[in-house]
C-alpha cells in the first residue's frame, strides 16, 4: 500500500511552483532561448542560448570556445531534427536524447582529470528547448525527489527501460508520477497562462528536493 498521496503532495507545492514560474516569466527567463532554438533565423542564437545554459549552470568546466561549440552543436541538433511544442511518445523521447546526447559529447572537452562528462542534465536542457511539451529537465534534485517519492507511492520503473540508461529511467518514472497529478498542473498552469505544464512539475521536484525545510521562495535565489 502506498504511503503517500501524490495529489494532496502535488496541492501543497504547486502554489510555490507556480510562484516561481511567474517570476520566471517576468524575468523572461527561457523565452528568448525558446525563441533561438526554433527560429534559425533569429540574431545571436549561439550568443542567447549559451546565456540560457550558463543561467542553469549547466556549462560549468567549460572554456567560452568549448561552451560555444556545446551550444552550436544543440542548434544544429534543432535544425536538423526540427522543433515544435507537442507532446513526445517516450520511445521518441528517448531516442532523441541519446542521439543530442552523443552529438554534445562530441563536442564537449573530458574533465581535468581527462573523463568524459557527465553530459545527462545539458542534454536534458537542451532537448527541452527543442521539444517544450515533450522533454522532463534532468536534474540532481529532482531526481532525489523522484526516487524518494517512488518509494513512498511504491513505483518504479519499468524493467525494459533499464537498459536504455539513466535519462531513459528518469523519464519513465517521471512521467508515471506526472500523469497523476497532472490536471492540478493543467488547472493552474492554465490559470497564469503558461504553456509548459511539464515545467511546473519539473519546478516542483526541485522544490521537494531543496536541501532545508522551508519552502517560501522567497529565500530561493535560482528559479529554476
Amino acid at each position: 500500500m502506498a504511503i503517500i498521496n501524490l495529489e494532496t503532495l502535488a496541492r501543497t507545492f504547486i502554489g510555490p511552483a507556480i510562484e516561481i514560474t511567474k517570476a520566471n516569466i517576468r524575468k523572461g527567463m527561457d523565452d528568448p532561448a525558446l525563441r533561438a532554438v526554433h527560429n534559425r533565423d533569429q540574431p545571436n542564437r549561439v550568443e542567447t542560448l549559451k546565456s540560457w545554459f550558463e543561467s542553469y549552470a549547466a556549462l560549468q568546466g567549460f572554456t567560452k570556445k568549448d561552451r560555444r561549440k556545446v551550444v552550436a552543436g544543440v542548434l544544429s541538433f534543432a535544425d536538423t531534427e526540427g522543433c515544435h511544442c507537442d507532446q513526445l511518445p517516450y520511445d521518441e523521447l528517448i531516442d532523441k536524447f541519446h542521439r543530442l546526447h552523443g552529438m554534445c559529447g562530441k563536442t564537449a572537452p573530458l574533465t581535468s582529470k581527462g573523463k568524459e562528462r557527465d553530459l545527462i542534465s545539458l542534454t536534458s536542457k537542451g532537448l527541452w528547448c527543442c521539444y517544450p511539451n515533450g522533454v522532463p529537465m534532468f536534474d540532481r534534485l529532482a531526481q532525489n525527489s523522484l526516487w524518494i517519492l517512488c518509494k513512498l507511492s511504491q513505483l518504479r520503473p519499468k524493467a525494459s527501460v533499464a537498459s536504455n540508461g539513466r535519462y531513459a529511467v528518469f523519464a519513465d518514472v517521471w512521467f508515471q508520477i506526472y500523469d497523476q497529478v497532472e490536471p492540478i498542473i493543467a488547472q493552474e498552469a492554465d490559470r497564469i497562462g503558461y504553456p509548459y505544464k511539464l515545467r511546473v512539475f519539473d519546478r516542483m521536484l526541485w522544490l521537494i528536493g531543496q536541501p532545508n525545510y522551508a519552502i517560501d521562495i522567497s529565500t530561493i535565489r535560482r528559479l529554476f
